[in-house]
């Protein structure tokens, strides 16, 4: 396909064609499974490595489990407004997946959300399905801002508050598994 173009890596886009996307086969094959199991994946890398591009390729995979996506670029440092941005997607998710007799998400905090989440899991459970949903966290660095910049302590305290949920939601009733892509490895700490 290298003929189509006069530089095949100038890509600015994530890449969808599986014929562009090699060299990470294995990744593919194992981290569906991995997260229908629960476990948590973090992908770090410098930019324009292909994160993007490899989450984008495992989504197509992960077709059976309601998968959120979040690009944490698009979101200020507000928890409640990615509470009701994963709750919302998930509920589209849902019911594209032709789950019936779902509770409408309302917006009404951390513990609104963590009720309806469980509640919209206990549904998926009643269909039949088995197994955690997956949120994806684009971009996740956005989210843990350097200690130096201004107002640094405000913007961390809200992402304690999404992550202290997504944790305890993760743990306890194990329906919840997060991918996390940054380019900082530090992230994982």
């Amino acid at each position: 396909p290298s003929v189509a173009r006069t530089d095949p890596y100038d890509e600015s886009r994530p890449i969808v064609d599986p014929t562009w996307f090699y060299g990470r086969h294995d990744y593919l094959d194992r981290l569906p499974a991995i997260l229908r199991q629960g476990q948590h994946v973090g992908l770090f890398g410098l930019r324009k490595m292909g994160k993007t591009s490899l989450i984008t390729q495992i989504r197509q995979r992960l077709q059976s489990t309601p998968t959120v996506w979040i690009d944490c670029q698009a979101f200020p440092a507000d928890a409640y407004a990615l509470f009701d941005e994963i709750g919302l997607q998930l509920q589209r998710e849902l019911k594209a997946h032709k789950v019936t007799h779902l509770p409408s998400f309302t917006e009404d905090g951390n513990g609104g959300f963590r009720r309806r989440i469980l509640e919209f899991h206990e549904r998926w459970q009643a269909t039949g399905h088995h197994g955690p949903f997956v949120l994806i966290l684009d971009e996740a660095d956005k989210l843990f801002p350097d200690r130096r910049a201004a107002n640094s302590d405000h913007v961390l305290a809200e992402w304690v508050r999404l992550f202290r949920a997504l944790r305890g939601m993760a743990q306890e009733k194990k329906c919840l598994a997060v991918v996390a892509t940054a380019y900082r490895p530090a992230l994982n700490r």
